[in-house]
Formats: structure tokens, C-alpha cells, sequence
């Protein structure tokens, strides 16, 4: 079976390129303005935390990558963030 010379399975053909005209996305080239948009938020102070809900707390961890796998309730998610707060202005 031949392949079509569009055929984007063609295993003779190289990773795909942007279409002409296109540039590559290189996120060390993007303006000030969104790479300051994929900066994470600093966690917020303990009073903050103790108003928001399980949900909000597991996205707040989330975005700031601490595992509260082992938190069984609200308060224990806000003790991984308070901590992982701490460690990072050391």
C-alpha cells in the first residue's frame, strides 16, 4: 500500500511542521505580560487558607505542587500548605 504524500502516519516523513508563516511556540520568547500569567500565586497566610473550601484547597495544592495525598481533612491540607509556605521562603 503506497501512502499519500499528506498522510501524517508516513513513517518516512519527520515530526510534524508549523504550517508556512507560523513560528515555533518557545515559552522563553513569549511577552512579559503571559510569561508573568504562568507564574503560580504565593500561598496565601493560614486565615486565608481556613476560609476556602477542600476543593479550592486540593487546586491551591495542585498548582503548587504539594501532595496532600495523606491530608484525610481540610485542616490537614491547610498543614501541608502552611509548611510547603514555609520551606519555600527559606
Amino acid at each position: 500500500m503506497t501512502q499519500h504524500p499528506d498522510d501524517p502516519n508516513d513513517p518516512n516523513k519527520g515530526p510534524a511542521q508549523p504550517p508556512p508563516g507560523a513560528e515555533a511556540v518557545n515559552p522563553e520568547n513569549r511577552p512579559a505580560a503571559q510569561q508573568e500569567e504562568q507564574q503560580v500565586e504565593p500561598i496565601p497566610p493560614e486565615a486565608e487558607l481556613s476560609k476556602m473550601t477542600r476543593g479550592e484547597l486540593d487546586r491551591l495544592a495542585d498548582e503548587h505542587e504539594v501532595d496532600v495525598s495523606s491530608a484525610s481533612n481540610k485542616q490537614d491540607v491547610i498543614d501541608l500548605l502552611v509548611k510547603a509556605s514555609r520551606k519555600r521562603k527559606k
